[in-house]
């Protein structure tokens, strides 16, 4: 649609199209979901446990809210809220000024990301500082810092539960956080 203004003896042409395609495209409704979503639940089965065990989903919420015998780490909210503020400050008016009727999805998509870097770090971090360690043991070499992942897979199952980081082991829930573009 377009439109005339009159100003004075000038006549000046506001082309509102591509203004009218974005509103258009906003008013879609569109959202972002981030966390394990339905194709990443799956844990592969391994001569541990089967594929009935927990799902990466099921895991996500005990260590979100924790247990009578696990407390609460949370991987999803704790991130998301403490880093939000920042994605937004940092991007949001830089993401608004490059948005087009064209890239509406793409500008959630990119939102997802970021928000998907914070749950990352978070995981690197355990939790920024915040999550409870099972147990910090003494390095078997009296040396600083965490056994190397190559070495700890080594260690019998028992030992391996003295140097156990929560969230961190396996890294099955880590890999499995997804993001994906929904319209309502």
């Amino acid at each position: 649609m377009r439109q005339d203004l009159r100003l004075t003896n000038s006549r000046i042409r506001l082309n509102t199209d591509n203004l009218e395609k974005i509103q258009k495209q906003l008013g879609r409704k569109l959202f972002v979901k981030v966390g394990v979503l339905g194709r990443t639940a799956a844990r592969p089965a391994d001569e541990d446990r089967t594929s009935q065990d927990l799902t990466n989903a099921d895991l996500g919420i005990i260590h979100e809210f924790g247990t009578a015998h696990i407390p609460a780490r949370s991987w999803l909210r704790m991130p998301l809220m403490a880093k939000l503020p920042a994605i937004f400050k940092k991007s949001g008016q830089r993401l608004l000024n490059k948005m087009t009727v064209e890239n509406v999805r793409d500008i959630f998509d990119e939102l997802g990301a970021r928000c998907m870097k914070a749950i990352d770090q978070a995981f690197a971090s355990s939790g920024f500082g915040q999550w409870a360690p099972n147990k910090i043991p003494k390095h078997p070499k009296g040396k600083k810092g965490r056994i190397k992942t190559s070495a700890y897979n080594e260690l019998p199952d028992q030992k391996k539960k003295e140097y156990s980081r929560p969230l961190i082991d396996t890294g099955e829930l880590r890999k499995s956080v997804d993001r994906e573009v929904k319209e309502t």
